[in-house]
């Protein structure tokens, strides 16, 4: 809703729709003159509403459950154990590989990073921390996010001032904190970046969203 939001905010602004491109995430056009001005509060609310959901998905999943193990990468693992195929939610600690990706740092320059075969409307993002028994309490508590069309440009998910938006993680191992996304974006690889941790960088994650309309 947060083009709702920002056309309720502006005084000239009486309805509003998208710009958008493949990979870019939707921006709110307002259009002063198009709604009148004495038009039911409820009617205009579900026009906008509308435009809104329109940007969705119908039905998400875990984008990440698609991809092969060599397009989740990232800044550095601590070890082979640890490696970025140990990042998907479902992952569980076994006798040979842990239960999560682990950074090879713990430092602000940390991120994992997953690729898809095409461009995909994300909507949802989900994170766990290490999955372990009785020790390694480890987990992200707070993270960034960005998304690219290509791999080389990207672009942050902002807050309603224009400054980086850093999601609450999590607060221990196995809990599932989901953020679902005020205004989804279209991206083929999403890189979430830690900036806050406990003990260690370690967790698992999840990208949920569909296929976009031109797929």
């Amino acid at each position: 809703m947060i083009c709702a939001i920002r056309c309720a905010k502006d005084d000239n602004c009486k309805s509003f729709s998208y710009g958008k491109t493949d990979i870019e995430e939707s921006n709110c056009i307002g259009y002063p003159a198009i709604v009148p001005e004495d038009m039911p509060l409820t009617e205009a609310f579900g026009w906008m509403l509308f435009a809104e959901v329109g940007n969705m998905c119908a039905i998400a999943r875990d984008l990440v459950d698609d991809v092969a193990d060599n397009k989740l990468t990232a800044s550095s693992i601590y070890a082979p154990t640890h490696s970025t195929e140990r990042a998907r939610l479902s992952t569980v600690k076994d006798f040979e590989n842990q239960g999560a990706w682990s950074a090879g740092s713990n430092d602000g320059n940390q991120f994992i990073q997953v690729e898809f075969d095409n461009v995909k409307r994300v909507t949802r993002i989900a994170t766990k921390g290490r999955n372990q028994v009785l020790q390694h309490n480890q987990w992200v508590k707070s993270y960034s996010v960005a998304y690219s069309a290509d791999g080389f440009n990207w672009r942050t998910i902002e807050d309603f001032v224009g400054n980086t938006k850093v999601f609450d993680g999590n607060t221990d191992t196995d809990s599932l904190v989901v953020h679902d996304l005020t205004t989804s974006f279209n991206a083929r690889f999403v890189r979430l970046l830690p900036v806050e941790w406990h003990v260690h960088v370690s967790m698992r994650f999840g990208i949920f969203g569909c296929d976009t309309e031109s797929d």
